[in-house]
């Protein structure tokens, strides 16, 4: 099976028979150019609905006519085929494994009431259906992985209401192809090494959905959508730029009579669509870093989140209702939330580091400002290990004496943070 932005190809007739049953397309399918047995006659005509019989009819003549099914995509077998990939998603939101993706989707205030249909009708040119199919079926891996990132940013956007038109419809697209350029590579199973490789990657996924017809708003969301200054702590393989560059997404194909959705670009809605794949990749990135941890990665993922959501990293409009759904750590979200904020409080940031995260008893100055009022002298705290900038976003404090710091004494004075909604 051949499947590209223009369509379905078959070489191979069991191929070809089994794709028809098992899509419920008998009766549907369509061939673009008509089959001919050795002699020229014609066994089945161009643009007429294959029945069963005519099926079983080519089984019984196997070696008689050259075997190449040249699929006609008409409405019909679009829909059966958009709804075939709607019922494999439908999973990742009713029953998913995924804990975030869980909480978002659990009793949100979402106006999708059937996301099987939604998913369907986001399907609005067959380009864009083809490459989810196409996906699907062979690169199951990945398929997983770009619907996770979807969903993600999918579940971001519905957590409260955007009076924005088509904007659950480009969260849901955008989200799966943030990572696009990655699709015929394994490149996607290792995390980010740093913001520059974040940034090329982004490019070229932004190129390759411009080049199926995304709107505007996605592929301008999909290249602006930076974690900044992410690192790792886990060897990686060195991206091969030559080798994503020669994605089959990246060459540019004919868009010809489609339908568009191209109207002048919102920025309210760039922003949105931004922010919230921000947020699903940083999801996506942090899961990989702790998918060896031996504590509750859901409540990594929470403090993480929520603390570099303080620290000004993510839109609070978008993820404050997020860590409002993790009902079960609020004691954990409270506790984080005031670590954040004495650290925002330093009067030459960023040298306030709490420490040890994310349970801190203490705090230190990281560029060692003596003069600083608050500074603290003669009790200076010896670190022997590296530390990790929590959530992978900053830079890692070094082994070293550093000097106190007087908003210290608030880690335990029992004050409140203010409320969040």
């Amino acid at each position: 099976m051949y499947i590209t932005s223009k369509g379905i190809e078959f070489t191979n007739f069991q191929e070809f028979s089994k794709f028809t049953v098992d899509n419920n397309l008998v009766g549907i399918i369509q061939l673009k150019e008509a089959i001919k047995d050795k002699t020229g006659n014609i066994l089945i005509k161009e643009l007429v609905s294959i029945k069963e019989s005519a099926i079983k009819k080519l089984e019984s003549m196997d070696g008689q006519y050259d075997q190449n099914f040249k699929i006609h995509m008409n409405n019909d077998m679009l829909e059966k085929l958009g709804f075939a990939v709607a019922k494999k998603i439908t999973p990742y939101i009713d029953d998913s494994k995924d804990e975030f993706i869980k909480h978002l989707f659990d009793h949100s205030s979402s106006i999708i009431s059937n996301y099987t249909s939604f998913i369907q009708s986001s399907f609005y040119e067959p380009k864009i259906l083809l490459i989810f199919y196409r996906l699907m079926i062979e690169r199951p891996d990945f398929f997983e992985y770009a619907i996770e990132l979807s969903l993600l940013t999918l579940g971001t956007i519905i957590q409260k209401p955007h009076p924005m038109k088509f904007i659950h419809r480009h969260a849901f697209l955008g989200g799966f192809f943030i990572d696009m350029v990655y699709s015929e590579s394994d490149y996607w199973k290792q995390t980010y090494y740093t913001e520059a490789d974040m940034i090329q990657v982004s490019k070229l996924s932004s190129i390759t959905a411009q080049n199926v017809g995304l709107s505007d708003e996605i592929v301008q969301a999909i290249e602006g959508n930076i974690l900044p200054e992410i690192y790792t702590e886990t060897k990686v393989v060195p991206l091969d730029y030559e080798t994503l560059k020669r994605n089959s997404l990246l060459l540019k194909v004919d868009r010809g009579d489609t339908e568009s959705e191209n109207d002048p670009a919102r920025p309210e809605a760039i922003h949105l669509l931004t922010e919230a794949m921000k947020i699903a990749r940083f999801i996506k990135e942090t899961h990989k870093k702790l998918e060896n941890s031996k504590e509750d990665i859901v409540e990594q993922l929470l403090i993480m989140f929520t603390y570099n959501t303080e620290k000004g990293i993510f839109l609070k409009e978008l993820a404050y209702p997020i860590i409002a759904r993790f009902k079960e750590f609020k004691s954990t979200v409270s506790r984080i939330r005031k670590i954040a904020e004495l650290e925002n409080r330093c009067i030459n940031p960023p040298s306030a580091w709490a420490y040890p995260k994310p349970k801190a008893t203490q705090i230190l100055c990281k560029n060692k400002v003596y003069g600083c009022k608050h500074f603290v002298g003669g009790w200076d705290i010896s670190i022997v290990n590296p530390q990790t900038a929590l959530g992978y976003l900053g830079v890692p404090l070094n082994p070293g004496s550093y000097p106190k710091c007087k908003l210290e004494k608030e880690l335990s004075d029992g004050s409140e943070s203010k409320r969040y909604s």
